[in-house]
């Protein structure tokens, strides 16, 4: 099937690479958390991919990112301050998803010594406008979320964090955040509650999130073998509306 927005040929496009000092305010503010930072190094190579203008069709057509799923695996480095992280990024498939045209990008960190630190598959969909400016005002066409999810859930979790997401130095208050900002939000309670030794994450992104609003996230924890579990997880919005769904974290306690 052709496709209008994205360009076949950019599949196997690989960027130039990304590297990235490890400094100890850096590692501080992600909590610590060794995967939070891959996630981070996966969005800056992915922010690259997406602004090249090989990707779409046409120059014409502007359009609007908007994630999908993320899946992160940590690889046996491990990361300090003082460590350098070189990260690479290369289309792997545009498609037809769900929500319309799909740009699937794999990403991959290694760090000073050549081993790899993490390597994640990331998924977005796009919505544009032919002709139009993407920074003019929502896309025309499908829908930026999905409906607010209304089944019954377990009543009981192994655990339940409550917060209000808060803007990112230099953003504005009620402005639309970088996907890793929800997804730090449910590492760092997942943390708290089990272990911040993640070794593989998957999560679908499923609305577009704005800073001061207040979320839960919650999980069911399952053991997978002896010294690793895996936390099922999903973020709700105080309105009902799901932020985060089908989130599994596999952790080594």
């Amino acid at each position: 099937m052709a496709h209008i927005i994205l360009s076949e040929a950019a599949v196997g496009r690989t960027f130039p690479p990304s590297t990235s000092g490890v400094t100890a305010e850096r590692f501080e503010a992600v909590g610590r958390i060794p995967m939070l930072y891959a996630a981070h190094l996966a969005e800056e190579a992915c922010a690259v991919a997406l602004a090249d203008g090989a990707v779409v069709a046409g120059p014409k057509l502007s359009g609007r990112w908007l994630p999908g799923r993320l899946d992160i695996t940590m690889g046996e480095a491990q990361v300090a301050p003082g460590d350098w992280i070189t990260t690479i990024a290369r289309v792997s498939d545009v498609g037809d998803g769900a929500h319309g045209e799909e740009l699937v990008i794999d990403t991959a960190s290694q760090n000073q010594r050549g081993e790899l630190f993490a390597q994640a598959r990331s998924t977005f969909w796009v919505a544009a406008v032919l002709g139009a400016d993407p920074n003019a005002g929502p896309p025309i066409g499908r829908p930026i979320s999905t409906p607010a999810d209304t089944k019954t859930r377990p009543a009981i979790f192994d655990f339940v964090s409550p917060t209000t997401i808060e803007a990112p130095s230099g953003h504005k208050s009620g402005e639309s955040l970088s996907r890793v900002v929800p997804l730090a939000d449910a590492m760092r309670g997942i943390a708290g509650a089990f272990s911040p030794r993640f070794r593989r994450l998957t999560v679908d992104f499923t609305k577009e999130i704005f800073s001061g609003i207040t979320v839960i996230t919650h999980g069911r924890r399952r053991a997978l073998g002896p010294g690793t579990i895996a936390v099922d997880f999903e973020m709700i919005a105080r309105r009902g509306e799901r932020i985060l769904s089908d989130g599994r974290a596999e952790i080594l306690e």
